[in-house]
């Protein structure tokens, strides 16, 4: 193997550790875009069940304000064994992404747990008359109601508030992951790339030259006749000295 191929199989080796180094920072950018993504998945999904508990939790309420309206026990809702509530709020918890996050749902489950228990106490009001059930209603029931709200609505705003954070975030670490991988490759490639040219033009190329001379001589008997105009420079020094050997060496044999 020559040395120029030898040179170049070096450049290669460098361009494949420069590659692979990209490759890398790429795939921890992957990594990290993924981790962020699940996160704002999370997030949205914390948001849209909350939206859905308030949901629920405002029907259920404005349905048992209809049924003391209408003094009709059918029109309570019905328990069912799996409340639906509690499903969305186990999603919520399942989503949370923060401490706060997780807070914040906890204090709705208690203010549920609270309110639900205030309403178990309707089956056993229905003796009271109008007047007295609608102050139990407003005065307990809506009190509870109105607390879960807002604690409904804190959860959402710290969901909310994630949400754009991990967005933000992951607008900022493509640039932060992805420039120095980029710069760093660029800048290796581009170095490589001058000393190549470089070690091509004042090294590999005179010594190309030097060599393709003393075969010529060896061979054809031919004068060397490579010349450089690099004064003080170790490859002008080591022509000069061949030449002078293969004039000596011409001067011998007359």
């Amino acid at each position: 193997m020559g040395i120029r191929s030898k040179v170049r199989l070096g450049f290669v080796v460098i361009g494949l550790i420069l590659f692979f180094s990209g490759v890398i920072a790429l795939f921890e950018f992957g990594r990290m875009s993924r981790h962020v993504s699940t996160l704002i998945a999370d997030n949205v999904a914390s948001v849209n069940a909350s939206r859905e508990l308030h949901n629920a939790l405002t029907a259920y309420h404005t349905q048992l304000f209809e049924a003391i309206g209408n003094r009709d026990a059918e029109l309570v809702p019905k328990r069912r064994e799996e409340d639906p509530y509690l499903q969305q709020l186990e999603k919520v918890q399942l989503h949370a992404t923060t401490p706060q996050e997780q807070i914040a749902a906890d204090s709705v489950r208690y203010a549920y747990s609270a309110y639900m228990q205030v309403a178990n106490e309707l089956d056993e009001l229905w003796v009271l008359d109008n007047v007295q059930l609608r102050e139990w209603y407003f005065n307990r029931l809506q009190a509870i109601y109105e607390q879960i709200n807002g604690y409904l609505q804190t959860l959402m705003e710290v969901s909310q508030g994630a949400l754009a954070d991990n967005y933000y975030n992951l607008k900022d670490s493509f640039y932060r992951s992805i420039m120095p991988g980029v710069v760093s490759v660029g800048a290796g490639i581009l170095l490589v790339l001058l000393f190549n040219y470089f070690l091509n033009i004042f090294l590999l190329t005179p010594l190309l030259k030097m060599n393709r001379a003393v075969q010529d001589y060896r061979n054809y008997n031919k004068s060397y006749d490579v010349h450089f105009d690099r004064s003080g420079d170790q490859v002008e020094a080591l022509s000069d000295g061949i030449r002078e050997i293969i004039e000596e060496n011409k001067a011998l044999k007359r």
